[in-house]
């Protein structure tokens, strides 16, 4: 009898401790847990599936919509100070169109539809710390020094007198306004775009942090807009739901100074 309650006492111990670590595990992975990307569609003909979302700086949200029966468009309201690049970012008014931005800097970011600005209205909550672009460095140009002159000896021995002491080892002062801002624009390599199914990525290069825009056109039609913020060297843009067809990528960059990179361009063909 004494065996069997030891057996007991032993085997409600075990389910408890069992229980113990899969509610620690539990715990945990919900700590463990991170805001992910975005999508917003159109749900119905007047409304947006998903009017309040929050993310965190560096997230991307899009938004998205393929052959409605009324057209729509997305486009930046209002944001902070912080991030002037949010207000203005538009799809254009069609039935389909996509907008993919990454947000940098924390606050309420507000979306509208212009087509329909009474029930498609929305707000994008970003927390986090900013995500800084690395400034580009201000060149300095470097003085340069007088040449000391050499006497000369004049016809009858005279000899040309030099500049009074001190004079010649004297550095002439840079010229006013030499010492400008950056003017050179960011440079766009290695642009490549490589087709998937029902889709394309985009690869590039870029020679310092600068925000990016890319434009998918068809038939010299804009489908797509694509808006981002990317740091110095290999950056990447995946497109999705293309129908098949040949299409153009047109990519530009716009650093902080707002010094603009030549617009790159690249065909791609989507076959399935």
């Amino acid at each position: 009898m004494v065996q069997g309650r030891r057996r007991v006492a032993r085997a409600a111990a075990g389910v408890a401790l069992a229980g113990a670590l899969v509610g620690s595990v539990g715990v945990a992975g919900a700590f463990g847990e991170r805001a992910a990307d975005q999508r917003i569609t159109v749900l119905g003909s007047t409304e947006w599936d998903k009017k309040i979302v929050s993310v965190e700086t560096g997230d991307t949200v899009t938004w998205s919509w393929q052959n409605t029966a009324l057209p729509h468009n997305a486009r930046g309201a209002s944001g902070p100070d912080t991030d002037p690049n949010w207000v203005g970012q538009d799809t254009g008014i069609d039935t389909s169109g996509e907008l993919v931005y990454t947000f940098t800097k924390p606050g309420e970011y507000h979306f509208i539809c212009d087509v329909h600005p009474q029930a498609m209205t929305g707000t994008v909550t970003v927390t986090g710390d900013p995500i800084e672009a690395t400034p580009t460095p201000i060149r300095t140009p470097t003085p340069t020094r007088t040449p000391t002159p050499v006497p000369t000896t004049r016809p009858g021995g005279a000899a040309t007198p030099t500049p009074a002491p001190g004079m010649s080892d004297r550095v002439t002062p840079a010229p006013r306004g030499a010492v400008r801002a950056d003017t050179v624009a960011p440079a766009i390599t290695g642009l490549k775009a490589k087709a998937r199914t029902r889709g394309a990525k985009v690869s590039f290069k870029l020679s310092e942090s600068a925000s990016v825009t890319l434009r998918l056109k068809h038939a010299k039609r804009t489908v797509k807009t694509v808006r981002g913020s990317y740091r110095a060297g290999a950056g990447s843009v995946t497109l999705r739901r293309m129908a098949r067809g040949t299409y153009r990528v047109e990519i530009e960059a716009r650093d902080a100074r707002g010094n603009r990179a030549a617009v790159q361009r690249k065909t791609v063909k989507v076959t399935r």
